[in-house]
C-alpha cells in the first residue's frame, strides 16, 4: 500500500470550474439576469475564496481480490454491482481517495449567497477530482511506461458508497484506508463527512479495452446479475 496527501493548486480549475458552476446554477444564457446573478456569485466565490483548498488523500493498492461482485483490500470488501463484469487479471491496481473543498463560514449571509458558496464548493471539487484521476493515471505511466509488462491503462470510475449499488456505509472502509485526518476531513457515525464539500470513491485501473459501465450506470438499482443484460451499457 502506498499512502499520500497532496492539494491540487485552485488555479488550475478556475475554467473548469466555472463552468461546472453556470450549468448547475443554470445561469448559462446570456440574459441581463442571468448576468447579474453570476456577478453576485463570482462576488460570493471571491470571499470564501481563501478557504478554497482542494485537498486529496490517496492509497493506492497493488493487492487485492476482485470476485464476483466484491473487491477486498486488505481483509476490507467492498461491493459493487459492476466488479462482476471483472476478471482478477483486468485490475492493475486501485486507488481509494477522500477530496475535500474545505470549510467556509458565511452564515451572516443570505439563503443565496449561502447556496453561492455550495455549488461554487461542488463545482472545484467536481474539477478536482478530474484532475486527480488524470494525475493518477500520470503518475502510473511515469513509473511503469518502461518496464516489460506495461500495457495502456485506463482509470475507470469513480466507484463510491451509494453508487453502482454500493452501499453508502462503506464510506467509513474509505476513510479508515486513507490518511483523510492528513487533509481535515473527518466521518461520523452517520457516515456523514466534514466538512461538507468533502467526497470519497474508488477508482480502478484497468487495462484499456476492458469492457466496463460508464457514469450512466451510476444510478442503475439492478442487481449484478441484469449487467449481463442491459441495454444501456451496450449503446
Amino acid at each position: 500500500m502506498e499512502r499520500f496527501t497532496f492539494e491540487i493548486h485552485k488555479e488550475q480549475l478556475n475554467a473548469e470550474a466555472q463552468g461546472y458552476f453556470v450549468k448547475s446554477a443554470g445561469l448559462a444564457d446570456e440574459s441581463d439576469k442571468s448576468k447579474r446573478m453570476l456577478k453576485d456569485a463570482n462576488e460570493i466565490k471571491n470571499e470564501i475564496e481563501e478557504s478554497l483548498r482542494i485537498k486529496v488523500a490517496v492509497s493506492f493498492f497493488s493487492n487485492f481480490e476482485v470476485h464476483e461482485d466484491t473487491l477486498t483490500i486488505e481483509r476490507v470488501s467492498f461491493k459493487c454491482n459492476p466488479f462482476s463484469l471483472l476478471c482478477q487479471k483486468d485490475v492493475k491496481g486501485v486507488y481509494l481517495y477522500v477530496i475535500t473543498a474545505g470549510d467556509y463560514n458565511i452564515e451572516n449571509r443570505g439563503i443565496l449567497a449561502q447556496l453561492y458558496a455550495d455549488i461554487w464548493k461542488t463545482a472545484y471539487l467536481d474539477a478536482g477530482r478530474n484532475a486527480l484521476k488524470k494525475l493518477l493515471l500520470e503518475q502510473y505511466y511515469s513509473k511503469n511506461r518502461n518496464t516489460e509488462s506495461f500495457k495502456e491503462i485506463i482509470i475507470a470510475g469513480s466507484f463510491g458508497p451509494g453508487f453502482y449499488g454500493m452501499e453508502p456505509k462503506d464510506i467509513m472502509k474509505i476513510v479508515k484506508l486513507v490518511d483523510s485526518a492528513g487533509i481535515g476531513v473527518e466521518c461520523n457515525e452517520s457516515e456523514i463527512m466534514s466538512p461538507i464539500q468533502t467526497c470519497a470513491g474508488i477508482y480502478l485501473l484497468l487495462e484499456s479495452g476492458t469492457l466496463f459501465p460508464g457514469e450512466e450506470c451510476d444510478t442503475c438499482l439492478g442487481s449484478r446479475m441484469n449487467c449481463n443484460m442491459c441495454n444501456v451499457r451496450g449503446k
